[in-house]
């Protein structure tokens, strides 16, 4: 190795493993078993559970490769590469109903089978390196970090995704769109191709600048609205029990979908949103994974004085802030709340005032034409309604960066969950700083000491994050709890040695 004499040492390695699990299941879960229940006070047994005779234990199987190395006698380098998966992951799937139900709430029939598979794959980094090396000083400095994907490989059949068949305003049948089933986890949808921590979640708009109200983007597969020329916006085509296509006598698709009344949406800028969660459309928000992150610190000794400092960070990733959506969340009677609440609710004004006038005044002549009309009451609501949200459409009227008005009435909607209270989980942290002195051995000597050592230490000095009070270290899942930011510790001591 002569040639390379900037290489001191040098290693690959690489390594495999596999370890079972059978958590995913419960106590015999192969076994088809019966628990007792009661019907009209007679006793029965039903069956709790289908047979799973080629159920088997999850495996968790790992690999990695890594190059590491130490260059110019002052660099030590580590470069690893890593994939770990969780096989066969344990799913109830549906089952035929002739297999019998397996609740007692409904005929649905599940049975355990090993389908799913997840992944987790990503680089590790790691570096330290000799700036200065010398009998008075010596700077050393070092860093390391991780990048992750996380991935859902597979799932079972029933939980890929759906499909659906639109209804244009003209009554005919749109084209046909696949949305995302998966498996709900809170504010997650466990989706194949996704992050298992990939948030699935309703889109905050913001807050109309007319009343204060928060809006949401309307689900218009779930819901449609009639227009004031009787035609249908949204829906989707209704399927029969055996899941085919229906169709009405003149041959057009029967509409699957709800009705949206007037008053539970409000047309902005070509757009429609909704006032409350029930009627709003679900987005993929990001995820709660970081991307990257890692620590750095730094050592400097000058003589017997010694100090080091170390720093964490995280890039990528939100969080789900329920303590701070709780703060911003009023109710009917005093509590504690966030000053944002306060500072930045909006508040009616010279400009919303008017646009209220102008709504109200489009409603009115708008319903009262109508009825003059000969239109029904319903149809007339319809039209004004419709009027009025076109009279005060314009730019400007959605105002994301201001929050509802603080009302206890419609504070539940308002304030629901949402986007709206997703926040970065980007953070750098000021983990700990370490000083030390060591007295001179000529001084020691003197009472009979061989060594005496001054420490100063703090730990959790700062936290930048996104949010003051919020602690994004907490839990790699995105959520956060009534938790405090890491309590700062400052400790003095000395060492002496005999």
């Amino acid at each position: 190795m002569k040639k390379y004499r900037w290489l001191n040492q040098g290693k690959l390695r690489a390594s495999w493993g596999q370890v079972g699990n059978d958590s995913g299941s419960g106590y015999y879960a192969y076994y088809g078993l019966y628990g007792s229940w009661t019907q009209n006070s007679k006793p029965a047994y039903v069956v709790s559970q289908n047979p799973a005779r080629d159920l088997h234990w999850e495996t968790g199987e790992s690999w990695g490769a890594a190059v590491e190395g130490r260059l110019f006698n002052r660099l030590n380098l580590s470069v690893e590469y890593f994939d770990k998966r969780n096989k066969d992951l344990i799913f109830s799937v549906y089952a035929p109903s002739s297999a019998g139900g397996t609740s007692t709430g409904s005929s649905t029939s599940t049975t355990d089978r090993n389908i799913g598979t997840i992944s987790n794959r990503g680089w590790e980094i790691s570096a330290d390196f000799d700036i200065v090396k010398s009998k008075d000083w010596t700077v050393s400095v070092s860093a390391n970090l991780t990048t992750t994907k996380n991935k859902i490989v597979k799932l079972p059949e029933q939980n890929k995704k759906k499909t659906v068949y639109p209804i244009d305003p003209s009554g005919k049948l749109g084209q046909r769109e696949d949305l995302p089933v998966g498996i709900t986890s809170g504010s997650y949808l466990i989706s194949e191709g996704k992050s298992r921590y990939d948030y699935y979640t309703y889109h905050w708009a913001g807050v109309d600048e007319m009343d204060g109200q928060s809006l949401y983007e309307a689900n218009l597969n779930d819901y449609y609205i009639v227009l004031p020329d009787g035609s249908q916006l949204g829906g989707k085509q209704k399927l029969n029990d055996e899941g085919e296509l229906m169709w009405d006598a003149n041959g057009n698709p029967v509409q699957g979908a709800t009705e949206l009344a007037p008053e539970n949406y409000r047309l902005i800028n070509g757009k429609y949103y909704v006032l409350k969660t029930t009627y709003a459309q679900k987005k993929w928000a990001g995820s709660a994974l970081p991307t990257t992150y890692g620590s750095f610190s730094a050592n400097i000794r000058w003589k017997n004085i010694n100090i080091s400092a170390m720093f964490t960070y995280s890039l990528g990733g939100k969080i789900y802030d329920s303590p701070y959506s709780s703060l911003m969340t009023p109710g009917q009677s005093a509590g504690n709340y966030h000053v944002d609440l306060y500072n930045n609710a909006w508040r009616i004004n010279d400009r919303s005032n008017a646009m209220i006038t102008t709504y109200k005044n489009a409603y009115d002549d708008a319903y009262n034409a109508a009825i003059a009309a000969g239109q029904t009451t319903s149809e007339a609501n319809y039209a004004g309604y419709y009027a009025a949200n076109k009279a005060v459409d314009g730019n400007g009227r959605i105002n994301p960066n201001t929050n509802p008005e603080i009302n206890n009435l419609t504070s539940t909607d308002n304030n629901a969950g949402s986007d709206r209270w997703l926040v970065s989980r980007n953070y750098l942290c000021f983990k700990n700083l370490n000083i030390s002195y060591t007295l001179p051995k000529r001084w020691t000597a003197k009472v009979n000491l061989s060594t005496v050592r001054f420490l100063f230490s703090a730990e959790n000095i700062h936290l930048w994050s996104a949010r003051k009070g919020m602690n994004p270290m907490m839990g790699i899942g995105g959520g956060q709890s009534n938790y405090l930011v890491p309590a700062r510790v400052f400790t003095f001591g000395i060492n002496a040695t005999i």
